[in-house]
């Protein structure tokens, strides 16, 4: 019996774990990749591996997309959601270029490696290929220039694929903002502050990864072709709220 696989990139964290979630939860199978186990057990098949280093090694990316062949051939593979991520405060010295370099390669490049690699399976399944960018793509703030010029390369990649492959498979890109995460809450010192933030949205609150992981599901099922090199928000609103001083 055929198999319907998703490919999760960055399967193990919060925002990766939802995904899974959703997907096998209807029917579908999983592969996680990322650099550290699930505490979950959403995946069918999981493999480790470091997007920086792949990146950088022709050798180890076709190690690389053997091992995922051999799970998912002769199966059919429907999607890739790339939500691997890596982000670090910039130190604002030049010791940020090792930073900036790790940011691309983790954020944008390893975008650029999935789709490449696996084109020629997701054209003749008419897969679906989505990438999780970041409201920092266009909107930032200090500290984040690594960060930021990563997603800001992941949405350039996303419309330049949809224009390059005329519609084999659809790409789109989701961009959220604040979304509760351990690395999120990290930035917080207290609980008071964290509220703040929520407050600022508009919405009254932040995203949650089960939220966005259902968003993205009930676009993953849309037929609408129209979706294909879409950039979509989904900010609660704080991506169109300017902040003046009190």
């Amino acid at each position: 019996m055929l198999k319907k696989y998703i490919i999760v990139t960055g399967s193990s964290g919060c925002i990766g774990t939802g995904i899974s979630n959703v997907f096998k939860s209807n029917g579908y199978s999983v592969l996680g990749i990322d650099i550290s186990p699930p505490s979950h057990d959403f995946c069918d098949h999981f493999l480790i591996f470091d997007f920086y280093r792949l990146v950088n090694s022709s050798r180890s990316s076709k190690i690389f997309f053997d091992k995922i062949n051999k799970h998912i051939e002769g199966h059919i593979l429907s999607g890739i959601v790339h939500c691997a991520g890596f982000q670090e405060l910039d130190s604002q010295s030049l010791e940020d270029i090792e930073s900036f370099l790790k940011h691309q390669c983790i954020n944008s490049a390893s975008s650029f490696l999935m789709y490449r690699l696996f084109f020629d399976k997701l054209s003749k399944f008419n897969g679906q290929f989505i990438n999780i960018g970041s409201i920092h793509s266009a909107l930032t703030k200090d500290g984040f220039a690594s960060y930021a010029a990563s997603k800001s390369s992941l949405r350039s990649l996303t419309k330049s694929f949809s224009i390059e492959n005329k519609g084999a498979f659809r790409i789109f890109s989701i961009e959220p903002a604040a979304i509760d995460t351990p690395m999120l809450r990290a930035g917080f010192l207290n609980e008071e502050k964290f509220n703040l933030l929520k407050n600022y949205h508009p919405v009254g609150d932040i995203g949650k990864p089960l939220e966005l992981a259902k968003f993205l599901y009930l676009l993953f099922t849309s037929d609408s072709l129209f979706l294909h090199g879409s950039i979509i928000d989904f900010s609660g609103g704080i991506s169109g709220k300017l902040h003046d001083p009190d």
